[in-house]
């Protein structure tokens, strides 16, 4: 499709190819971004294009990018599809590799004075050792006239079709270990700037020994923050030192619909009578910045006030002046043997005495 001769273009206004990389150096375990876009004159495109397939392009070019689908040394973190794939059908249609593919054209049309028609797309990586990272060029295609007519039917034709290219730059990154002064003992390895949040998913007030709690932790990359975090590989944190409390399980909750949003669910035990507190949840991170620094995201605490269990008693109290309970069968029937007997008794003493004033007057006229 193109020919040997294919003209280099690079340095022409009228076109361009540009490869984003960090501004920040990249750490190891730190993921990092790298965008490309590209984009044409709109008049040139109007004017002067060609179109290179039987399909007619929006922009007709095609793009060659080979760390797309993975660049050497690294991990890609991205799991879903090009931007441009996820364009609309309003997207502009171009070549990347054998693909046709639709991106949403760029807002910042406006370049050096010209109006461009740009596509953008961008991936993100993670390096797991330090070393060197080599980002290899891009590659534009495209053909263009340097001018046209009209043929007997009065459509135009191109003249002195023009094969061209332009090259992206390449780039080498450096990644560095992650600094070992400031490290504090609690860095697990999260990267980025974080927020937490812990709320109470069930009643704290009526909490007595043995009662559950469960404890809701959010951990959110921070608003507006242009560093990369590893949200996705955390792991959840630990609880602090626990007073009147056992943690007895954690497990981590769907938040579909959110990105940058993690959550995690603790499930919690009350062991002992009195005040006592969740406290604050930490999650120490390293901040490439800049500056590069090791920082901390604490959650706040909630106090908690664990109750003895409510006494018969009391609850009887609560109702009312107090009540004998009504005796129970057992104890009716013994009260009756016992009635029975002392019955028994009288009537035998009754009798022993009536036999006694009988015998009286018989003793006296013996005598």
């Amino acid at each position: 499709m193109f020919r040997d001769s294919a003209r280099d273009v690079s340095a022409e206004p009228w076109v361009r190819l540009e490869l984003e990389t960090p501004e920040t150096p990249v750490y190891a375990g730190a993921p990092f971004r790298l965008g490309l876009s590209f984009g044409f004159d709109e008049r040139f495109v109007e004017e002067r294009m060609i179109q290179l397939f039987r399909q007619e392009l929006d922009l007709p070019a095609q793009l060659e990018v080979s760390w797309l689908a993975g660049l050497p040394g690294t991990r890609p973190l991205d799991t879903r599809e090009s931007d441009a794939d996820a364009g609309t059908a309003t997207g502009l249609s171009f070549a990347l590799g054998e693909e046709i593919l639709r991106g949403a054209p760029l807002s910042d049309g406006l370049q050096l004075a010209r109006s461009f028609l740009s596509i953008a797309d961008e991936r993100s990586f993670v390096a797991d050792l330090p070393g060197s990272i080599e980002v290899p060029p891009a590659l534009l295609r495209f053909a263009y006239a340097e001018g046209f007519e009209e043929d007997f039917l009065g459509e135009r034709r191109p003249v002195g079709r023009v094969d061209a290219f332009v090259r992206g730059p390449a780039r080498t990154l450096q990644v560095l270990p992650l600094p070992e002064a400031g490290r504090p003992p609690e860095f697990a390895g999260a990267i980025g700037r974080f927020q937490l949040a812990a709320s109470l998913l069930d009643d704290g007030s009526r909490l007595e020994p043995g009662s559950a709690l469960r404890l809701r932790l959010e951990i959110r990359v921070e608003p507006g923050s242009r560093v990369q975090s590893n949200l996705e590989a955390l792991e959840a944190p630990r609880l602090g030192p626990l007073r009147g409390l056992a943690e007895r399980g954690v497990r981590e909750l769907e938040v579909p619909g959110q990105a940058g949003l993690r959550a995690f669910v603790y499930e919690l035990e009350a062991t002992r009578v009195g005040a006592t507190d969740v406290p604050p949840v930490e999650l120490w991170s390293f901040d490439p910045g800049p500056p590069a620094r090791y920082a901390v995201a604490r959650s706040s605490p909630i106090p908690l006030v664990v109750h003895a269990g409510a006494r018969p008693e009391a609850a009887l109290g609560a109702g009312g002046p107090a009540r004998r309970d009504a005796p129970s069968p057992p104890s009716l029937l013994l009260r009756a043997l016992g009635l029975l007997g002392v019955g028994a008794l009288v009537v035998g003493l009754l009798a022993w005495l009536a036999t006694r004033a009988s015998r009286a007057p018989r003793d006296g006229q013996n005598q």
